[in-house]
């Protein structure tokens, strides 16, 4: 479980929180929101771990307490989410608000974390509701979502929000070194397919695989120099799982690209070895990948969809 100190690029909110625990005067519910690998949950649980530990400015990790909630045992602290790929269940939110008359066992504090509370529906949230409304003293409810729409709005009304900003990449890149242990270059290739968020965390296990085809340029040169070859390179990339996601980095990169292209400041600290597309080139290359990759989001056929975008990307190379 990560302390405050661990989280990045949150600092105005960890400002916040840390000022709240200081004066004793804790929201009765946050509502945590931001898309998929903020860190919407870590900041959470970062939070309720200097609620327990009783410092006011982040968690020590010496006290009994810190060791306890590290190993998921507080009396104290209740995490709930819905089962993979489910919604909450009602008789969880009841079960939940059984325990909810008694006084912490072991502090003034007792902390509720729904994770993935965008799942809740209409019948637990409204069952919820009453709970966030008239909360016993001490207990505190934080609601961890990637979708305020989702929520109902008397819920979000009623909880202190906290909206999450998203990760650099410089932020990206070390965490996959650090929680991943990945060497850097890797870690800066998966970063540029994380959408300034921890979300390519889900496909680290494919990341080798991935990793051979994030290389643009080497495409490009197959599409310019080897067209005999695009077959064989279309069937590769049917086979990538990711494959949308590698398309979006290629995307990423031209965009780069583009920016060097047009940016006469940034022109003299190039690297001359890197490879250089003209503007029009690009321009059509990306709407090119958009559509490409709109068409996959939609379950359009996949050979056919990747066959195409190569030969799009062949006639504009060669116009």
């Amino acid at each position: 479980m990560k302390n405050f100190r661990d989280i990045k690029d949150q600092d105005r909110l960890i400002e916040r929180l840390q000022e709240d625990i200081a004066k004793h005067q804790m929201k009765h519910a946050y509502l945590f929101i931001g898309p998929k690998g903020v860190g919407k949950r870590t900041l959470a649980q970062a939070f309720a771990k200097t609620i327990f530990c009783g410092q006011s400015g982040d968690a020590c990790d010496e006290c009994d307490t810190c060791r306890i909630l590290e190993h998921d045992n507080h009396p104290d602290s209740y995490l709930m989410r819905p089962e993979p790929g489910k919604d909450y269940r009602i008789d969880a939110i009841r079960e939940m608000q059984r325990t909810m008359p008694y006084k912490p066992v072991a502090g003034d504090y007792r902390v509720i974390l729904l994770d993935e509370a965008e799942k809740l529906g209409a019948t637990c949230g409204n069952a919820l509701l009453k709970s966030i409304e008239e909360p016993p003293e001490g207990t505190i409810f934080l609601l961890v979502s990637s979708s305020l729409d989702a929520l109902l709005p008397t819920i979000v009304s009623r909880c202190q929000i906290m909206r999450l900003s998203p990760l650099t990449s410089e932020s990206v890149t070390e965490l996959f070194v650090t929680d991943y242990g990945m060497d850097h270059e890797q870690a800066a290739m998966l970063a540029g397919l994380s959408s300034q968020s921890m979300e390519a965390a889900d496909y680290v296990a494919e990341a080798d695989e991935m990793m051979d085809w994030l290389d643009f340029s080497e495409i490009d040169r197959t599409v310019r120099e080897r067209p005999h070859e695009l077959w064989d390179l279309s069937q590769s990339l049917e086979k990538l799982d990711r494959l949308t996601q590698v398309i979006g980095y290629w995307r990423k990169l031209l965009r780069d690209a583009l920016v060097r292209s047009i940016d006469e400041k940034i022109k003299p600290m190039l690297d001359s070895e890197e490879p250089v597309w003209d503007e029009e080139y690009i321009l059509t290359a990306l709407d090119l990948m958009s559509e490409t990759i709109a068409a996959l989001e939609q379950r359009a056929n996949k050979r056919m969809t990747v066959d195409v975008l190569l030969q799009r990307l062949r006639i504009a190379a060669n116009a």
